[in-house]
């Protein structure tokens, strides 16, 4: 029974011609069709239900990996251990040094994340009014936002975002970033003329970017 190996929900919308199998956040599948029989759904499921298992299958793990505690936090391109004072009636997110991590209360993310869009406000403006005298190339404004797939962006009107997870890469990867950006102000593209202005300022780029895959 296709419905009792993978459970789902059926959602029917008259304006499209097709049917579409997502994941909700948890792993639920999600079936979007145009008006049809049980039968004709519960047939695609069984027909996918190899592809619906593997992909069920790798959110699991994302999600038990999202869910996990972890033992070190990535700064400046540095591992430092994470404690957790669970005696503590308050909660806090203190970074030392020499000593690394200390959380307060109970494992709490959002703190992680504020400790980074900080660091970012503290840090990032000074790399890129340094290198924005370098090459002569000047944003409208800075934005810090926290992404998942994307280290920064430049949009047409030369607002340039960064991401407050670059906090976890070092310097010379920031730097990199930042240059890229800068970039996009003279050229919206990624053709040649736009790579010879980043090898201007950083010749080993080709290298760098090889290195962002050792950071998540």
């Amino acid at each position: 029974d296709p419905a009792k190996m993978f459970p789902y929900t059926h959602i029917v919308k008259r304006n499209i011609k097709h049917t579409y199998l997502r994941f909700d956040k948890n792993g639920r599948l999600i079936v979007t069709s145009p008006p049809c029989s049980i039968e004709k759904i519960e047939a695609i499921i069984l027909k996918k239900s190899r592809w619906i298992a593997n992909a069920q299958t790798k959110i699991s793990k994302q999600i038990e990996l999202e869910n996990r505690t972890p033992t070190t936090i990535q700064f400046l391109g540095d591992n430092f251990p994470l404690d957790i004072d669970t005696n503590s009636t308050k909660s806090f997110l203190s970074f030392n040094q020499h000593s690394g991590f200390l959380m307060g209360k109970e494992y709490n993310p959002l703190l992680i994340d504020k400790f980074y869009l900080d660091k970012a406000k503290e840090i990032l403006p000074m790399s890129v009014a340094n290198w924005a005298k370098q090459m002569n190339l000047y944003p409208n404004r800075i934005n810090f936002r926290k992404t998942k797939r994307q280290w920064g962006s430049c949009s047409k009107d030369n607002n340039i975002s960064l991401s407050t997870t670059l906090m976890k890469l070092p310097m010379h990867l920031i730097d990199y970033v930042i240059v890229h950006e800068l970039a996009h102000i003279q050229h919206k593209h990624h053709q040649k003329s736009f790579w010879d202005l980043v090898s201007k300022y950083i010749p080993q780029y080709k290298d760098y970017r090889y290195q962002f895959r050792d950071y998540t």
